[in-house]
C-alpha cells in the first residue's frame, strides 16, 4: 500500500517535469523561428494546453488505478493482519471522510465514519500502536465535531446559544474517562505526547 502511494507520487513528479520540458521545447522552438514575443508566448501556451489535455487523460487512469490499489492494500492489511499503521491511516481516513463536504449535513453518515474511526484506532492500538491509543484518546478528548473548529468556521461568531446547539449537532460527545484510559494506553507504550497530555491536565 505504501508503495503504491510512492509510485503515485512519483508519477506526478514524473508528469511536472515532462510538462516543463514540453514547455521548454515550445519556447525553443519559437525562438529558433524568430516568432515576435507575443508569437513565442501563444506557442507555449498552446504546448501547455495540449500537454495539460494530454496528462489529464494519461493521469485519470493511472492515478486513478494506483490510489485504488493503494486502498485496496491498506483495507486488507489493516482488516486481514490487522497492521497496525494501516489500521491507524484508515481511522485517519475515516476522519478525513466525516468532515467530508459530501455528509456535512448527514449526521448518520458522520457518525459512522466516526464510529470506524473509532474501531481502527481501537484494533491499531490493541496491536501496539501507540498512535492508535494516542488518536482515539484525542477524538474521546475532544468529541467530533470538535466546537472550538466549529466556532472558527462560523460566519456570525457564536453566542452561548450557539455552543449549545454545536454540542447538540455533535456526533461524538467528549468522553474524558474513555480519553485518559486511550491515553494511559498510549504511554504505556511510550507515547510522549500522551505523557504530556495527562501530565498537564491532571
Amino acid at each position: 500500500a505504501m508503495q503504491a502511494m510512492e509510485d503515485m507520487k512519483t508519477l506526478q513528479k514524473e508528469q511536472e517535469s515532462e510538462r516543463s520540458s514540453k514547455m521548454y521545447e515550445a519556447w525553443a522552438k519559437a525562438q529558433e523561428a524568430e516568432k515576435s514575443p507575443k508569437s513565442q508566448g501563444v506557442t507555449v501556451v498552446k504546448t501547455l494546453v495540449k500537454e495539460t489535455r494530454k496528462q489529464l487523460k494519461n493521469k485519470d487512469g493511472k492515478e486513478k488505478e494506483l490510489r485504488q490499489l493503494a486502498e485496496d492494500l491498506l483495507y486488507q492489511a489493516a482488516v486481514e493482519y490487522n497492521h497496525p499503521m494501516a489500521l491507524v491511516q484508515l481511522g485517519n481516513m475515516a476522519l478525513e471522510q466525516a468532515n467530508a463536504k459530501a455528509i456535512r449535513g448527514s449526521m448518520e453518515k458522520r457518525r459512522e465514519k466516526i464510529n470506524e474511526a473509532i474501531d481502527y484506532f481501537e484494533r491499531a492500538g490493541k496491536n501496539g500502536s501507540r498512535v492508535g491509543w494516542y488518536n482515539l484518546g484525542h477524538l474521546y478528548w475532544t468529541g467530533y465535531p470538535v466546537i472550538e473548529d466549529e466556532i472558527l468556521e462560523s460566519d456570525d461568531g457564536v453566542d452561548n446559544e450557539g455552543i449549545s446547539a454545536i454540542q447538540e449537532e455533535q456526533v461524538l460527545k467528549s468522553d474524558l474517562h474513555k480519553a485518559m484510559d486511550a491515553f494511559v494506553n498510549a504511554i504505556d507504550l511510550g507515547d510522549q505526547d500522551a505523557m504530556y497530555l495527562v501530565g498537564v491536565h491532571r
